[in-house]
This record gives structure tokens, sequence and C-alpha cells, in this order.
């Protein structure tokens, strides 16, 4: 092999590993609307119907369970006397035409009310900062409604997590925290323990699981 036919094929193996490179970049810029990464097989079960199988994700920005329907995406946190719904091992209930993740649930229960908000990425100005001079949008008024429960979204859109936590108590009251302290407000009597554990344990409010685990030390004595 000449060295010009060498140095041909390592430019086609640059110019290929470049390709995939930059399509997997693009492919990490562009903002997930849902909580899962596809629709998975679930039920929904209804107060006074039978249940009905499907495929469902969660929609983070509409903060609804969207149902994949014959290829359409149908929103179903409004569908009648609807009780909650069974999406993987995930149990979401619906109350007042609003869905919420069960994680603990019983006696008393931990519910999280997934919510997310879409705004327009900032521009990067002087020194490496950010100006977030556009208002916050709802992302249907940006992008078609296709496009809006699309499993991607386009680039140019940052999704900011503003979730709660609810602690459901035995006599139905809800309390919803998004903090340690809240936290330890609600278990007044175990406000030391509660706060030493999540400092121990650097729970971190935007993952799930810490929170769970936080509760369930919060519920175990």
């Amino acid at each position: 092999m000449d060295q010009q036919k060498l140095a041909d094929m390592k430019y086609v193996i640059a110019l290929s590993v470049l390709v995939i490179w930059s399509s997997q970049i693009e492919a990490q810029n562009k903002p997930k609307p849902y909580l899962f990464e596809n629709f998975m097989e679930g039920t929904l079960f209804y107060a006074t119907a039978p249940p009905r199988t499907a495929k469902f994700n969660y929609h983070l920005v509409g903060q609804e369970i969207v149902m994949d329907f014959e290829n359409k995406k149908v929103p179903v946190n409004n569908f009648p006397n609807l009780d909650s719904v069974q999406v993987g091992d995930h149990t979401f209930i619906v109350v007042d035409g609003k869905s919420y993740e069960k994680l603990i649930h019983s006696p008393i229960q931990l519910l999280v009310d997934y919510k997310y908000t879409s705004q327009i990425e900032a521009n990067e100005g002087a020194y490496g900062t950010k100006s977030h001079a556009a208002k916050v949008v709802v992302a249907n008024q940006r992008i078609g409604p296709n496009d809006f429960y699309a499993l991607e979204w386009n680039e140019g859109y940052e999704l900011v997590n503003r979730s709660d936590y609810i602690i459901v108590s035995a006599d139905g009251k809800w309390s919803k925290f998004n903090s340690v302290n809240q936290l330890a407000q609600i278990f007044k009597d175990r406000k030391k323990e509660i706060k030493a554990y999540a400092s121990e344990h650097k729970t971190e409010f935007t993952q799930v699981g810490d929170i769970e685990k936080l509760v369930q030390f919060a519920i175990s004595q």
C-alpha cells in the first residue's frame, strides 16, 4: 500500500470517528422531557372499569402520563375515573388530574411530584457567565405539539427540575417538602437524626433514590 492510499485511509477513519463523536455530542445536547428513556409496558387502573394495557411514559414538562396509542402520544391524566397507572415497576396515583409516583406505599407514603420547566438555553457572556435574559417559556409555545411529545426535543432548551416530594401520613394528611429542613419539620421528633443522616450520606434532592432512603430512615423508628 503506497503512502497516499494509507493517508487517505487514515483520513477516512478520522472523519468517521469525528462524525460518530459529533452525533453523540448532539444527542447529549438534546433535552429529554420524559422520565424514562422509552415508553414502557403498563396498565391503567380505573375505579369503575376494567384495566387497560398499553405503553406509557411520564412527561416531565407536561406533568402528565402519556400513552403511546397507534403511534400517537395521548395524555391520560384526565381520563374519567382513572385511579392509578403502573408503568413498568413504577406506580403512579392520579388525584384531581395530577399524577404522582408512589415511592413508599404504607402506612406512611412518599410521593414525588415530578415537574420541570423549560427555558431557552442561556447565551454565554463575558468570563463564561450565562444570561437568562429570555423568560422561561412553556415548550409547546415554541415548538409544534408533535415535537412536544417527542422523546427528544430540539436543541436550545434547558429543562429545570422543580419537583416536590410529599409525605402522606396514615390519617391522609399531605405534607410537601423539598429540603432536609422541611422534612425534619414533618418528623419533628427525629429532627437531629434526619439532618445528621442527610449530612453523612450527602443526600441530593435531585436524586429520587436519595430521598427515598432518607424517608425510609425517618419512618424506620
